[in-house]
This record gives C-alpha cells, sequence and structure tokens, in this order.
C-alpha cells in the first residue's frame, strides 16, 4: 500500500510539467472532503493519515495538472476516491484546490 501510495505521488511529480489548472478551488477542496480524506490529510487536519497530506503533496509537487490528477486517480489503489470523481471534468477543480494550498 505504502509503494502504492509513493508511486502515486511520483507520478503526480512526473506528470505536472509546470501546469496550473483553471478549475474552482472551492469545488476541488469539496470534493477533496467527500473523495480523498478518507485516505489523505486536508490542511484543517481532518481526513486519514494513510496516503501522503494534502499540504505535503501541494508544497512538494505544485504546480500539480489536471493531467496528473486524473492520472493518479486512475491508479487501483484509488478506487474508492475515484468512483466518487467525474474525470476528467473533476481534475481541474482538484488540482486547482491543490495548487492553491502552497
Amino acid at each position: 500500500m505504502i509503494r502504492s501510495v509513493l508511486a502515486a505521488a511520483a507520478l503526480v511529480m512526473v506528470a505536472t510539467a509546470g501546469q496550473a489548472a483553471d478549475g474552482d478551488p472551492a469545488a476541488g477542496e469539496k470534493l477533496a472532503r467527500s473523495a480523498c480524506a478518507m485516505c489523505h490529510k486536508l490542511p484543517d487536519g481532518s481526513g486519514a493519515p494513510v496516503g501522503p497530506a494534502f499540504a505535503n503533496i501541494a508544497a512538494e509537487r505544485a504546480p500539480i495538472s489536471a493531467q496528473a490528477i486524473s492520472e493518479v486517480l486512475d491508479q487501483p489503489q484509488h478506487a474508492p476516491a475515484r468512483s466518487q470523481v467525474d474525470l476528467p471534468a473533476d481534475a481541474e477543480d482538484l488540482a486547482a484546490y491543490l495548487n492553491g494550498l502552497r
């Protein structure tokens, strides 16, 4: 599980290519709370410490592109979150939220 999370985090870093997202950060935060917090800590301390904290992802890998979000969410370990996210439409919002945390 940890290796899968680390691989997903590495994928985010590689796939960003310096692109920022144009999505809605408020909508991205809502998605993060409903779909991502089951495994990731959010900046307010809510969520679970299974995967990397969103603040750490943002600090270490921003800017994060919507394409990177889509690729990470397509990984098997993200299946529970993926079922709650409409890709690629929601990827822009999630990327905008993450990019706003840095």
